[in-house]
Formats: C-alpha cells, structure tokens, sequence
C-alpha cells in the first residue's frame, strides 16, 4: 500500500520539505522559520542575533552594547560612566538623566515632566512653578519676565506670543504700534523706523521720514552725519567704522 505524503498548514511534511519540492518555502524559509543564511523573518540567527551582531536585549557576542556596557553596566573604560558621564542606565553620577530628570521623573528644581513639583503641586515650597514664576505672575529675578525676556502667559516683552503664528495680546499679527512679531510694519519698516528689506518697494536704509537718518539724527547702522556711532564712538558694537558698511545700505 502507497503511503500518502502529507503537509501541514504551512506546507512542509514530517521530513521538512516543502511542497514546492525544497526546504524552504516561497518566502524563503525552512520548516523552523530560518532561511538560506540561517536566520528568522527578524533577521536573527538561532542564538538571537541580528545581522549587526547584537541579541534581543542588545548585546553583542563579546558581552557589550551598543553603548560600550556590559552586562554588569561596567563600561569598556573601566568605570560605570562612559566618556559623556552616563551610565549604562543613561544617567549620570548626580542621578539625572541627559533631559535632565532622576530616576523618579523630577528634575534639579523638583518638577517633573508635566510641570507638577514632588509636593504634587505646580509651585514648589518657596510659591514659583517650573518657569520660576509666582501665583501674581512675578518671576522669581522680581520681574514680570523671565530671563528670556517671557512673561508667565508666554508673551514676550512686545506682547506677542512666542509660539506660532505669534499673536499679539490684542488678537491679531500686529502690535498697537502696527509692528508684528518680528518687528516689521505692513510697510516693511522695522521698529526704529528703518528699511531693511532687500526684496521690497524703497530703498535699503531708508527711514520712514524720508531720508537716511531717523529723527535723532543717526542712520540704520547707527551712525550720524559725522560718522560717529550713538554710543558716542567711531566703532559700533561689533568694532565697525560707518566706513565698513555701504553707504545708505544694509
């Protein structure tokens, strides 16, 4: 009597041979999931590694990481910290993290990552939140902006939001002034009345009175008639004469 070969649901008999007549199946793989090459649908050979030489929990086969630590979280310095102070867990030798975070979540100021302090408020024993200000809105230097020049609500010392499309306090793009948030008016002049603008209708270094100096008597780079610079000096801030800018131009 002829003995009937059969296959299972994924097409291999009891010998491993496919139905296609080989060991492999039309994907390329043998009867336990390994192709030619010997590794998995995930590229890991039978002992776990991947074609880069690490296994499931990132190692390689010498025992080491892709961060140089082994699995004693010894690093290949010597020390438990490698050359940027981490160790093997990613925080450094004062218990914070690079984001800046210990091992509970809070930071050097005590706040976590939502802003809530560990008294499980949003200010911290001395009344500031995570951005240093108060209840009254008062930064912690006495000010009503921060050290970047943002107020609690996040406007900056124009009143314009900080964040995009950035807004102004009254609602739209532009200031009571007509300035925007990058202080240029529908006109294209800047705050101190000057054009800048290479790709717009008057010229570089004009001002908006119409000539090339604003009502102080001082031109776009700040300098006068006599080509003396505002803070009294033939040098502007940055150690240039008017000499080493062209004329009228920016």
């Amino acid at each position: 009597m002829t003995s009937v070969m059969t296959y299972n649901k994924a097409g291999f008999n009891d010998y491993g041979i496919h139905r296609n007549g080989t060991c492999f199946n039309d994907k390329g793989y043998d009867v336990n999931g390994f192709d030619a090459d010997g590794r998995d649908r995930k590229g890991r050979d039978i002992n776990g590694f991947d074609r880069f030489g690490y296994d499931l929990d990132g190692f390689d086969r010498t025992g080491w990481n892709h961060g140089g630590f082994n699995r004693s979280g010894i690093h290949k310095n010597g020390t438990r910290y490698n050359s940027n102070g981490y160790d093997f867990e990613g925080y450094n030798i004062s218990g914070f993290n690079k984001a800046g975070y210990d091992r509970t979540g809070f930071n050097q100021s005590g706040f976590n990552s939502v802003n809530i302090h560990r008294n499980g408020t949003e200010y911290d024993d001395d009344g500031y939140n995570s951005r240093g200000f108060n209840s009254f809105k008062i930064h912690r230097n006495g000010t009503m902006y921060d050290n970047r020049g943002i107020d609690a609500d996040g406007y900056n010392r124009y009143g314009f939001s900080i964040s995009s499309p950035h807004t102004h306090r009254n609602g739209t793009m532009y200031d009571d002034n007509g300035f925007n948030y990058h202080g240029v008016n529908a006109d294209g002049y800047e705050r101190d009345g000057f054009y800048r603008s290479h790709n717009g209708d008057h010229p570089i270094g004009i001002h908006m009175n119409g000539t090339y100096y604003d009502d102080d008597g001082y031109d776009n780079h700040g300098f006068n008639r006599n080509s003396i610079h505002r803070n009294g000096t033939e040098y502007d801030g940055f150690g240039y004469k008017r000499t080493s800018y062209p004329p009228n131009g920016v």
